[in-house]
């Protein structure tokens, strides 16, 4: 494939993924000496420019950020660009260790493909195992080529990221042990740069995004020093949701232990199923979905004093900035995507299908891991996060988000240069 020529040919953008016999060839074949993971390889080269690859999904974005945070002390004056999917770049931009941010909205997209290509950068880490992911890092040139040779839950993934290593020149031997998604990824990045003893996600706001939630608040009839509950009632995939009775009754039962105002937040397209759990509760709520955009809601999330959540990406965010939660699970995997954070409860029932395996492709049959995780489960949660880390005297958490705020007045980052 000659990616490399001055003029990108059409045929390779948009087919090469799709030929068949090469994907039979790449899923059966060994990459070259895959390395162990966290067994540190000596580069053969100086790195200059980094290129990090995410195209997953919001949780597996936020999730990256102690891996890029690792890089970043590894090589405090290398140029780190973050490729990411279009509709998250405005949350990528707030991380402190980036100094780039590159959307790329397609595989068709002939003129990111070609500024990509440009790059020719020293090292390109792909953070999750995909064909994509390999073949971007290919594309573009880098020097050195990380990744890992395939752990994706699901055979569909495994096959796309053992066909993608054989694009990678530095692959690396999946992890097996039972670890967070956190972990799993600084021992990608484990092979080229040191990790912490202790990681920590930590995300930032700017003073525009403080700014506009404080003034987001007061127009939706929360102007006094009451603890705020957040609720994100739903989840992307429909496996995941809870009964939107028993979210409310959960709900109504925190605000009351808390005598709190309660705001539901979510995508757009969340709004029919926040009405209708604002519907059954009997506490007075508010809505912000539709007013918001990923930075607002990101700050909006960091303004709660106790947030009532699925497993979701506003979950994530939370963690990034210490806020005490109740995370409902179902059938997602427990131990690598549980909160990243110590002031939390995970509100689960465990069933012999867990970690699921069809959770991405539709309505479980049975969904037995929502169904038999009760109110009282929940409840019995909320009460414990209350009495372990809700602080809300003598200011509630919106008025102590400064030390959330990136280095100057408006964002601008500072490590070194």
């Amino acid at each position: 494939m000659h990616v490399r020529s001055k003029r990108l040919d059409r045929y390779v953008l948009e087919h090469s993924l799709r030929v068949a016999g090469w994907l039979r060839y790449a899923a059966s074949a060994t990459p070259h000496c895959p390395v162990r993971p966290g067994h540190r390889v000596r580069l053969p080269h100086e790195v200059e420019s980094i290129l990090a690859i995410q195209l997953f999904a919001l949780g597996d974005l936020t999730l990256t950020v102690p891996a890029l945070d690792a890089l970043r002390r590894e090589w405090p004056d290398a140029n780190l660009t973050l490729l990411v999917l279009p509709q998250l770049a405005p949350l990528a931009r707030r991380f402190e260790a980036v100094d780039e941010v590159v959307a790329l909205r397609s595989i068709r997209d002939l003129a990111g493909l070609r500024a990509l290509r440009q790059r020719s950068p020293d090292l390109a880490v792909v953070f999750n195992p995909s064909l994509l992911g390999a073949w971007l890092a290919f594309l573009c040139g880098a020097r050195t080529k990380l990744g890992y040779v395939g752990d994706a839950e699901g055979w569909r993934d495994q096959t796309l990221g053992r066909a993608g290593a054989t694009l990678l020149d530095l692959p690396v031997e999946p992890v097996l042990d039972p670890c967070h998604e956190v972990a799993r990824n600084l021992a990608l990045t484990a092979t080229v740069a040191s990790s912490p003893e202790s990681p920590s996600l930590e995300l930032k706001l700017t003073t525009a995004d403080l700014a506009s939630v404080r003034q987001l608040l007061p127009s939706l009839g929360i102007s006094d020093r009451r603890p705020l509950l957040g609720v994100h009632p739903t989840a992307k995939w429909v496996s995941r949701r809870w009964a939107p009775g028993r979210t409310a009754a959960a709900a109504d039962y925190a605000a009351s232990c808390l005598d709190a105002h309660v705001i539901f937040f979510g995508a757009p397209g969340d709004g029919e199923m926040v009405e209708r759990v604002r519907g059954l509760m009997h506490t007075p709520s508010v809505s912000a979905v539709g007013s918001t955009d990923l930075p607002q809601l990101a700050a909006l999330v960091a303004a709660c004093d106790l947030l009532l959540c699925h497993d979701s990406g506003p979950m994530h965010i939370a963690a990034g900035f210490g806020v005490p939660m109740v995370a409902l699970f179902g059938p997602g995997n427990v131990t690598k995507f549980r909160p990243f954070h110590a002031q939390h409860r995970v509100a689960w029932q465990p069933v012999p299908c867990n970690p699921c395996r069809i959770q991405f492709m539709g309505q479980c049959p049975n969904n037995l891991c929502m169904k038999r995780l009760t109110v009282a489960m929940v409840e019995a949660c909320v009460d414990d996060v209350i009495d372990r880390w809700v602080v809300t005297e003598p200011v509630p958490r919106r008025d102590r988000l400064e030390p959330y705020l990136l280095d100057g007045s408006q964002g601008v980052l500072s490590h070194g240069r």
